[in-house]
Order: C-alpha cells, then sequence, then structure tokens
C-alpha cells in the first residue's frame, strides 16, 4: 500500500484546516483570520511502522451550503476523519449529520472521531463565555460516549496548539488504514494454501488408490 487518502469531515470552526497545516507543513498561526473552505487538499510522505507511504488529506467545508458538493470528494477516500471542538456543543451535535453523510456515501469505509481545541479548556475567555451560556466544556468521556454511539473505529484528542497531539492522531489514523488493508489480504492467501493443500491430498489419494487396484 503506497497511497493512503483521508477526508477531514465537521462543522465550520472546528479547526479542520488548522489540523491540515500543522500535520503538513508544522504550521499553526491562531491569530490567523478564519476564512470558510470549500475545498482543499495536502499532501505529505511518512513512513509507519516501515511502510513508505504518501498521504493525501482533504480539507472538506462544514457549511450545510456545501451538502450536495462535498460528497462528490469522497470517491477513493481510505477513511474519514469526523472533526467537533470540544468547545462548541452544536459541533458535537453536528457528528451524528456527518456520520450518516459518510455512511451513505462511504459505507465501508472506517471513521475516526476526533475531538479538536482541547486547549480550549484551559482558556479563560472561553471558560467565562461557556458559562455565560450556560455551557462548560466537552471532555474525553463525552467524546468516547460518541464514538460509541456512532460506531467509529477509534476517538482521539487533539490542539493544533500541540503538534505532537496532531501527529499522533493521523499516524495512528493511517496505522488504521494499513492494519485494514493488511487483514483484507490475509483470506485470499489462507484460501490459496487451503486449495494447494485440497490438490496435494486429492494428489496423494489418487496415486493410493492406483497402489490399490494394482495400475
Amino acid at each position: 500500500m503506497n497511497n493512503i487518502k483521508i477526508a477531514v469531515v465537521g462543522g465550520v470552526e472546528v479547526g479542520k484546516t488548522s489540523l491540515l497545516n500543522v500535520y503538513t507543513k508544522s504550521e499553526f498561526d491562531p491569530k490567523k483570520q478564519y476564512v470558510p473552505t470549500i475545498y482543499d487538499s495536502a499532501e505529505t510522505r511518512v513512513n509507519i511502522d516501515g511502510h513508505n507511504i504518501e498521504v493525501n488529506i482533504l480539507d472538506t467545508s462544514g457549511s450545510d451550503e456545501y451538502k450536495q458538493l462535498r460528497p462528490m470528494s469522497y470517491s477513493g477516500v481510505d477513511l474519514f476523519l469526523i472533526c467537533y471542538s470540544v468547545a462548541d456543543i452544536k459541533s458535537y451535535e453536528k457528528v451524528k449529520e456527518c456520520v450518516a453523510e459518510v455512511r451513505q456515501h462511504a459505507p465501508n469505509k472506517d471513521i475516526v472521531l476526533v475531538g479538536t481545541k482541547t486547549d480550549l479548556r484551559d482558556c479563560q475567555n472561553t471558560m467565562d463565555r461557556l458559562r455565560s451560556e450556560g455551557l462548560i466544556p466537552l471532555y474525553q468521556s463525552q467524546g468516547e460516549s460518541k464514538s460509541a454511539e456512532v460506531h467509529a473505529a477509534k476517538y482521539y484528542e487533539c490542539s493544533s496548539k500541540n503538534s505532537s497531539s496532531v501527529r499522533k492522531m493521523f499516524e495512528e489514523s493511517i496505522r488504521l488504514v494499513i492494519q485494514k488493508h493488511e487483514k483484507s489480504r490475509s483470506p485470499q492467501k489462507t484460501k490459496k494454501r487451503i486449495s494447494f493443500t485440497k490438490i496435494k491430498r486429492l494428489s496423494l489419494f489418487s496415486v493410493t488408490s492406483e497402489e490399490s487396484t494394482g495400475f
């Protein structure tokens, strides 16, 4: 397996573009003005467990305005990262909608649920804003619960301010694709071994039968 295609999906302003920039360019600018994404992509080459992989990562729009166009980019995708911000309950509630869309257009592909912007749990301004709305940040247990609810393959949390957490999330997600690919090849090898064994047994049976009849 030389190429892997990953699509990053989720609501608006959950940090999808920042994840791409941190992982593929090691860039993060917290002061950069938010610009809605319609469609973008980035590529990087990584070595995971001895596998030299070219990774193509798609950054999709979280706006409902592009709901009809978004699935057009799902062709050939190996894995979907469904993202929500731990400081945005609306993005958390949108997870089920995102998962339903992916399941409709790519039913056999794995989904990884990602809780982003974990640094905001310790941000006083964010905490004050949430409290004024009668809310608190979403925590890991809630992410894990949602992951189980939507049958995601894995759940990760990360912050673009902490590049190591982003790298770990992507590397573990890529490893998931590699493992699934290798597992899908295993039954074919087993089937060939079984077929060969049957032929060998039949050949032995034929020889034995000929010896017993005197031919």
